[in-house]
C-alpha cells in the first residue's frame, strides 16, 4: 500500500492504481486525496475514479491516444466476424445505406485492415435468410454474455 505521502508527491501525476487483494489496475491522473482515506482518479477519458487509498500506487506514463485502461481485455478483430458484431454494424447501419465494412485477412485468417465497399447500384445491401439468422443468433449471445459480465 502506498503511503499518504508518497500519494501527496503523485498528486497531478499519471499513476496507476493496482488493488493488492484483486490485482485489478486503474490508470488515471491523481486528483485528489481525501480523509476517508481514497484517492481520486481522472481516467484517460475524461470519467473520475474514487478508490481507497489500499492500493498501490506507481507513478506511470500518460497513456497513448487510443489506448485501453490497463488490464482490458484484448480480442482480435477477427472476433468481429465470429461474435456476430459484423453482422450486426453491417445490418443496423451500414447496409440500408449502401455500404459494407469488409475485413481484409491474411491466408492465416488474420485481420489485414478494413475497408467500406459500395454496392454498384446505391441500393442497400441484404443477406439471406439464413446468413441473417445466423448473424442475429451469434449478436444477441456476444451482447448477452458482455451483459452479463458487466452485472
Amino acid at each position: 500500500m502506498t503511503s499518504r505521502e508518497e500519494l501527496g508527491g503523485l498528486l497531478g501525476e499519471w499513476v496507476t492504481a493496482t488493488s493488492s487483494s484483486t490485482g485489478t489496475v486503474w490508470q488515471g491522473r491523481l486528483v485528489g486525496l481525501a480523509d476517508l482515506p481514497t484517492l481520486v482518479l481522472l481516467s484517460p477519458g475524461g470519467g473520475q475514479v474514487s478508490l481507497p487509498q489500499s492500493f498501490d500506487v506507481q507513478r506511470a506514463a500518460p497513456p497513448a491516444a487510443g489506448t485501453p485502461p490497463p488490464g482490458a481485455a484484448f480480442r482480435p478483430f477477427a472476433e468481429l466476424r465470429d461474435t456476430g458484431l459484423l453482422w450486426l454494424i453491417n445490418r443496423v447501419v451500414l447496409h440500408p445505406r449502401g455500404l459494407a465494412l469488409a475485413l481484409h485477412t491474411d491466408d492465416a485468417g488474420d485481420v489485414l485492415g478494413w475497408s467500406l465497399l459500395t454496392s454498384e447500384d446505391g441500393d442497400p445491401w441484404t443477406f439471406d435468410v439464413a446468413t441473417d439468422s445466423d448473424g442475429h443468433t451469434r449478436a444477441e449471445a456476444t451482447i448477452a454474455s458482455a451483459l452479463t459480465e458487466m452485472s
